[in-house]
């Protein structure tokens, strides 16, 4: 549940800061939906790719690092971003990491559970996505509001708290054994 929280903290950012970010440098909000539009396409085309040759091949736990790491180097390059290309590349880079820790983290709370009671830690998993979305939309509006959207300093402390997560997953890696089966 703790490390959940902070996966999905960092996981909403892009649905909080992209629009701002946008309407920031592009000064025309059609742009969102239009790389909303692009980045849904992209993730129902490439999931199963991404499944198969790179989630089903490595460690959960190593997805889930990959996969934020891979939102922190978009949501920094969000931060970055003077074009609307470039924003649209960010966002695709942030939707691989979206795809990198969906599965495991349903397939490690699936591990971890006792069949009894398979609906409970399901539950709990829920209750983290909501909790850490909860607290990364609150976060991610301080760091906004305190720096503005176009300063580059939220979105170091975006990348950073990123590679902090990235860690302790790695360190919990080590203690929890999940058995593929």
């Amino acid at each position: 549940l703790p490390i959940s929280l902070l996966v999905w903290g960092i996981y909403i950012q892009l649905r909080l800061l992209l629009p701002l970010r946008v309407t920031a440098i592009l000064e025309n909000v059609k742009y969102v939906g239009t790389i909303w539009t692009l980045t849904s396409l992209f993730l129902v085309v490439t999931q199963n790719f991404i499944t198969k040759n790179i989630i089903n091949k490595i460690n959960y736990f190593i997805s889930i690092i990959l996969g934020v790491s891979f939102m922190g180097i978009a949501l920094f390059s969000i931060g970055i971003s003077n074009s609307y290309l470039f924003l649209l590349l960010s966002a695709f880079i942030f939707v691989i990491g979206e795809m990198l820790i969906a599965p495991p983290i349903d397939s490690i709370t699936s591990k971890l559970a006792k069949e009894s009671i398979k609906g409970t830690y399901f539950s709990f998993n829920n209750i983290s996505y909501g909790l850490g979305s909860s607290i990364g939309s609150f976060t991610g509006g301080l760091l906004i509001e305190y720096f503005g959207i176009t300063n580059i300093t939220p979105w170091i402390i975006l990348l950073i708290i990123s590679i902090i997560i990235s860690l302790i997953i790695l360190f919990m890696k080590k203690h929890i054994k999940i058995i593929r089966t």
